[in-house]
């Protein structure tokens, strides 16, 4: 069956194009990683921050 809609995203913030399933697969993993990392001072892990896109890290 279809899915129907574009099989491209764009970020309506910067305009970036990814294929659809490219960006579900890279938000699966964001949400993933938002959930384990953590803050350490020093230069050690620090939790992941939004970013200024929904789909780019800064």
């Amino acid at each position: 069956s279809k899915l129907g809609g574009a099989k491209v995203f764009k970020c309506p913030k910067c305009g970036t194009q990814l294929l659809r399933d490219v960006n579900g697969a890279r938000n699966i993993m964001l949400r993933a990683l938002q959930a384990v990392a953590f803050t350490i001072d020093g230069d050690a892990i620090l939790k992941l921050e939004s970013a200024n896109c929904s789909i780019w890290l800064d």
